[in-house]
């Protein structure tokens, strides 16, 4: 059993995770901007954009996971927007490190989340957590978020870094977004929907967290994402499926996506063939490999 804490755990990766984690036996708690000891797990308070944290949220903690960070989906990408999207990680994951370092507190293991937009667009391409860096705006925020987290291997503090990729889930995240046009029996293809997405249960990616918590698999750097990545095409074909009805296709041309989304076209159309090495090497059972049987226990 241990004390653990989660930075931005009132979110649905957040939620399913700590349930999990205490079904685990371990006593868990989280950090918000709005604190209360009145629910299931005591939630204490946190600013990281003023740099402010109860240090009462610290105390005994055996094990730190930051999930903190604003969502990216919405658009437009203002100037304002992406300070809120770099800022949200990069000051929240400093808060914790610098609380970490400042009390001389000491947990047995960080657990952060990153993103497999740290690669940017790699047409072609197969990628393993050894491929480099993009270039683009998200490269550049999973890049720095990942720094702050690496501050603590000076102090010998063992460090997960987990890049997760699209996570699938009906209670949160992309997937209810998605199904939206299926509804009303569009399928939308961006390009053609040739490009690859990457993709993850949220049961195997709180496995995962559990699988480095229970010393099933070492500290270090995952790409968490399902071993078999699908063009876009192939996952609207199996939500098409599942669902069982007829859609009319559109497609979106990459050009008239770029000039009206900006920057964030990259979100969307953005080729990522992406490999779980670390994962692999590791002998990770995924529950869901492929994107129907992942779809179908979903949907």
């Amino acid at each position: 059993m241990k004390n653990i804490l989660i930075a931005g755990g009132t979110g649905f990766i957040g939620n399913k995770l700590a349930n999990n984690l205490y079904a685990e036996g371990h006593n868990v708690s989280l950090l918000s901007r709005n604190p209360s000891q009145s629910g299931k797990f005591p939630v204490f308070g946190w600013d990281p954009a003023n740099g402010k944290i109860d240090q009462n949220a610290l105390q005994n903690i055996d094990i730190v996971i930051n999930l903190a960070g604003s969502g990216i989906a919405k658009w437009p990408w203002s100037k304002k927007r992406k300070s809120s999207i770099y800022n949200s990680r990069i000051l929240s994951t400093r808060l914790l490190v610098d609380s970490i370092i400042n009390n001389e507190f000491k947990p047995l293991l960080f657990i952060t989340v990153s993103a497999t937009g740290y690669y940017g667009h790699r047409e072609g391409e197969k990628i393993s957590e050894l491929s480099p860096a993009g270039t683009d705006f998200l490269s550049r925020v999973c890049k720095d978020w990942e720094n702050e987290t690496l501050r603590l291997k000076d102090l010998e503090i063992p460090v997960a870094i987990i890049r997760t990729g699209i996570v699938l889930s009906n209670k949160g995240g992309s997937l209810p977004v998605l199904l939206i046009p299926f509804k009303f029996r569009l399928n939308v293809l961006f390009n053609k929907g040739i490009h690859f997405v990457s993709w993850i249960h949220i049961d195997d990616l709180t496995k995962i967290f559990s699988g480095i918590i229970n010393k099933k698999l070492l500290p270090g750097l995952y790409n968490a994402v399902s071993p078999m990545a699908v063009s876009q095409k192939k996952f609207n074909d199996a939500i098409c499926s599942i669902m069982g009805r007829k859609t009319l296709n559109i497609n979106i041309p990459k050009k008239l996506i770029e000039i009206f989304m900006g920057e964030m076209a990259s979100v969307i159309i953005d080729d990522q063939n992406i490999i779980p090495a670390h994962l692999q090497a590791q002998d990770f059972n995924f529950q869901f490999q492929e994107v129907s049987e992942a779809l179908k226990n979903l949907l």
